[in-house]
């Protein structure tokens, strides 16, 4: 039975998640309010009073200003009031903390502004405000191109956090949907539309807008990142129909691609989802996301195809598909695939500009949510990491082969009377130590997802000359045929404890993956601008199921006692040299690793 302790730790652990999702339904609230709000709004006066209030009650901040973007002038105004008195406020591109996000198109976030060489305190000595914390970001309409900046002042508790700016970005999207609704409905009055074509337009924006709504709450009762994709597929499908719509994110240094089929090959089949973690690089979705730009396909040529989706029979004939952007970069996109013809006489449709402007709309509104929901469930991991990190005291096999070499060198101490040879035994053993201690640091720092490199110049000679020491003592009584290549003897800059680790874990893998012994090979050499590091064995090879999630944390694949970080911490090293890491592997023939390094002499 559990002690009263851990009781009371699970029950302070309840509490703390049920307030977290008291927190985040709070915000949802407060978001579809201000979407509700805005859509009932009609003069610039009432759009900026009420952003700026709601905002600045759901940041708990001191104020919030909206900026709008003036086209003729290519500055940025907004109102302020002070007093019985309303000022108006023009900044030129590049002036100030707002102009420079409204130049720049990044979002900022800032603790201390007077210590920002950025921020103007011109307006604070004229209206004797002071600015202390300052979160900042670009409005853009659904053509990408920048409207407005929102801009908030002075939280009252702390910092602004990574998820408020999340929550301001999904806000800022809304405000600009309204804007631009708002600059269409007075252009056509302005250029005397026909009273019905008005209607239409509103009628349209209107359905357009309770669709976009219906998607965000669908969004926001999502429990998990398939539920989210399927949710949303399906609404966009009722949007523009299709034969199917597929959506790729990237995850992990990869992409998993999700297809939502509406229509089959095969009559009165029911609609289903397929989620592929093997996408290749090619297809609409591979160059909407590698290029930011939306791609559009009538058949006039033969359109880009992704194998993933033609292998589940979708035969490509029309598609449209547009990226998904969070803070100007692009994440994943979504695609859609044989438009349909309206009426009951079945066949396919060309994809129209309309249709293109209502996905990259669409698409302006889902991903500022689906890159919060993306973010919230690393984030869980990442403190599932933590708490992985605090209990790997327990994990003490890996010390086994320093503790190994520290006996024997006491033992050999032990029979010698030497000063020389016992000084040169105490040297080694404290190398061990160091080596202990060093590889504690770099479990907890990856539990705690930290990041740092110390780069020091390393004779490689000497390097390999002691990676095959140590691997040596790993491999004793193991029937393992160790070779050790040296191509390039020269020196070269790195983190030599943390290369030394990567390539230990890879030995270590190797040695479980070669039961009965077998062949391990390590050389290292320059290829142009990079040094290169090849470690290959005579093992068992990855398992095909594992493959594509072999860098991830907690994936193991049969070895007892394994934790499933060793390759998530062998990349992670990697990558804080701006290194590459990549393995071909064949059953019952063993696995080969390469890591490239840019080469730093």
């Amino acid at each position: 039975m559990p002690s009263p302790t851990v009781i009371e730790r699970l029950e302070q652990q309840v509490r703390e998640l049920t307030a977290r999702v008291f927190k985040q339904e709070e915000k949802i609230s407060s978001i579809l309010e201000i979407s509700n709000a805005l859509r009932a709004t009609r003069t610039e006066d009432e759009l900026l009073n009420l952003i700026m209030e709601k905002i600045s009650l759901l940041m708990d901040a001191d104020r919030s200003t909206l900026y709008l973007k003036d086209e003729r002038t290519n500055e940025l105004w907004t109102k302020i009031k002070q007093g019985n008195r309303t000022h108006e406020v023009r900044l030129a591109m590049g002036q100030g903390i707002a102009g420079w996000v409204g130049e720049t198109g990044q979002s900022i976030n800032i603790q201390e502004a007077y210590a920002d060489p950025r921020f103007n305190p011109e307006v604070d000595r004229r209206t004797g405000y002071v600015t202390k914390s300052i979160l900042c970001q670009p409005m853009r309409d659904q053509d990408r191109r920048i409207v407005g900046v929102i801009q908030v002042l002075n939280k009252k508790h702390g910092p602004f956090t990574a998820d408020e700016e999340l929550l301001l970005s999904a806000i800022a999207a809304q405000a600009a949907i309204v804007i631009e609704n708002g600059a269409l409905y007075h252009s056509m009055l302005e250029a005397n539309w026909e009273l019905n074509e008005i209607r239409e337009a509103l009628e349209q924006k209107i359905a357009e807008q309770n669709m976009l709504f219906e998607i965000q709450s669908s969004i926001a009762q999502a429990v998990s990142i398939d539920a989210l994709v399927e949710s949303v597929a399906q609404k966009t499908l009722e949007l523009i129909p299709s034969q199917a719509c597929a959506i790729t994110l990237r995850e992990n240094g990869g992409r998993i691609l999700y297809l939502y089929q509406a229509e089959h090959q095969e009559p009165h089949q029911p609609p289903s989802m397929v989620v592929s973690r093997r996408v290749d690089d090619a297809g609409p979705s591979a160059l909407v996301t590698s290029q930011g730009v939306p791609y559009l396909c009538n058949n006039e040529a033969p359109c880009s195809v992704n194998s993933a989706i033609y292998q589940q029979g979708v035969r490509y004939q029309t598609v449209l598909a547009v990226p998904l952007f969070s803070d100007d970069l692009a994440f994943g996109s979504i695609e859609l695939i044989n438009k349909k013809q309206a009426g009951n006489n079945g066949g396919t449709a060309k994809y129209t500009d309309t249709d293109l402007k209502l996905l990259t709309l669409l698409a302006g509104q889902i991903a500022p949510a689906t890159a919060a929901f993306l973010f919230r469930v690393r984030k869980e991991k990442d403190d599932r990491l933590a708490v992985i990190g605090q209990m790997l005291s327990s994990v003490l096999h890996d010390f086994k082969n320093p503790i190994t070499i520290i006996s024997g060198y006491v033992q050999l101490m032990e029979r010698t009377a030497d000063p020389e040879l016992r000084k040169e035994y105490a040297g080694s053993i404290q190398r061990q130590f160091e080596l202990l201690n060093q590889m504690s640091q770099e479990v907890l720092a990856f539990a705690r997802g930290e990041r740092s490199i110390f780069l020091t110049k390393v004779y490689l000679n000497r390097f390999m000359e002691e990676i095959e020491q140590l691997l040596t003592q790993e491999f004793e009584g193991r029937n393992i045929t160790l070779q050790v290549h040296t191509g390039y003897r020269r020196q070269a800059k790195f983190d030599e404890g943390k290369m030394k680790r990567a390539i230990f874990n890879l030995a270590r893998n190797a040695r479980e993956a070669m039961p009965d012994g077998g062949r391990f090979d390590i050389e290292v050499d320059r290829d142009g601008d990079q040094l290169v590091f090849v470690v290959s064995d005579s093992g068992t090879g990855i398992p095909e199921d594992v493959r594509d999630r072999m860098f991830e944390s907690f994936v193991t694949h049969g070895k007892q006692g394994g934790t499933g970080l060793g390759l998530a911490m062998v990349k992670k090293m990697v990558e804080e040299h701006n290194g590459t890491i990549s393995f071909e592997s064949e059953a019952g023939r063993g696995t080969t690793f390469e890591i490239r390094l840019p080469l730093l002499t």
